[in-house]
């Protein structure tokens, strides 16, 4: 055998815990593109439902929790996908186990819970990566690289409005609307995360403005943040609006801009052609032309290989031995930039982000793979 030739090594085995509908179209896809691990089990408490899904997926173990499942078995990996408020229990058994955990995000539905995760995490040698998929996107890849890059120069102002219509998402996420989640939870924690990751520097202040739905979680939020060196980022976020989701960096020498639902691929424009109107119209022409409205009918399989991106990235930090990220540390993070949200709407001023919240080896910016 020829020394550079090694053999492949087997797969991981994987238990999905959480069977609902985000586990069925968005991560048992990514993980059948993922050949490095196999599912051998499935957890959820609805164990007909289950037992339905593992047949259909040639799996033997079914169970109804943690617990059960570490009876039966010990997988290397598990992937985490009950709603955020039940995510302790499953989380503390399978670290305690030594199971390495994809965690779907927000790390929990509270700041107590999500210390609680934290302080497990950090006694535990397994790894975790919590799911702020963003970072594995293809587009949202080429949109940080740009801004990496110093395509557009130094970022002065950041707006993301990301908003879900009751026909599509908001109607089928039965926790979102209830007192566990809501749009900061929801979104937000996306957000806040891919921000810091983008411009490699932290959010240092928050203000917020949020309106409540009829079951106590909140519908909308509007954000003004203030990161490291002095960029301010308007965030808005609605469960009862249009499908729209568009994010625009304003540098001192153009725009780079991605709109999730109209365009294929971000877009980047100097500051001559923003400032010349027949060329910024041009622009704006060939866009449409290059877009074609076929965005919204890419966007499910560029999410799932987004989520393919990150169980791969997971595979990759268990078998070299180092972190996985977005850390439990990232994960934390944004929950408490969500607690900080919460406490300004709630005071009517602007918070800083305190001092112990903001730094740690854990938030530094990876370095970008190029894009796939």
């Amino acid at each position: 055998m020829r020394p550079d030739h090694r053999p492949a090594e087997p797969p991981l085995s994987v238990a999905l815990v959480g069977c609902g509908t985000h586990a069925r179209t968005r991560l048992l896809p990514a993980l059948a593109r993922v050949p490095s691990l196999r599912l051998v089990a499935l957890v959820d408490p609805d164990l007909v439902s289950a037992a339905g899904l593992a047949r259909s997926l040639g799996v033997s173990t079914v169970r109804a929790d943690v617990a059960a499942l570490l009876q039966a078995c010990r997988p290397d990996v598990a992937i985490v996908a009950t709603p955020p408020d039940a995510h302790v229990e499953p989380v503390v058994r399978l670290l305690a186990a030594g199971v390495h955990v994809y965690l779907e995000k927000p790390l929990a539905a509270s700041l107590e819970e999500a210390e609680e995760i934290a302080g497990w995490a950090a006694a535990s040698e397994a790894r975790v990566l919590v799911g702020h998929h963003l970072r594995f996107g293809r587009m949202e890849r080429r949109l940080a690289g740009w801004l990496r890059e110093g395509r557009v120069g130094p970022v002065d102002l950041v707006h993301v409005a990301h908003l879900f219509s009751d026909a599509s998402r908001a109607a089928r996420s039965g926790y979102l609307t209830g007192p566990a989640g809501g749009v900061l939870l929801e979104y937000a924690t996306h957000e806040f995360d891919f921000l810091e990751y983008c411009l490699g520097r932290p959010i240092e202040s928050v203000s917020a403005s949020l309106r409540a739905g009829p079951r106590g979680a909140e519908e909308a939020a509007a954000l003004t943040l203030r990161l490291e060196g002095g960029t301010l980022a308007n965030l808005s976020f609605s469960s009862a609006g249009v499908d729209h989701e568009v994010r625009d960096y304003f540098g001192r020498e153009g725009l780079i801009s991605m709109d999730r639902y109209r365009l294929a691929w971000p877009t980047l424009e100097r500051r001559r052609a923003l400032a010349s109107r027949p060329r910024r119209a041009l622009g704006q022409f060939l866009k449409g032309c290059r877009s074609l409205g076929l965005a919204r009918y890419l966007l499910p399989g560029e999410v799932v290989n987004a989520y393919r991106g990150a169980l791969s990235h997971l595979v990759e930090a268990i078998r070299a031995g180092r972190p996985a990220l977005p850390s439990v540390a990232d994960g934390l993070r944004a929950v408490r930039l969500v607690h900080l949200a919460r406490r300004s709407a709630a005071t009517g001023r602007v918070l800083p982000v305190p001092e112990g919240w903001r730094a740690g080896e854990d938030r530094v910016v990876t370095a970008l793979e190029p894009v796939r």
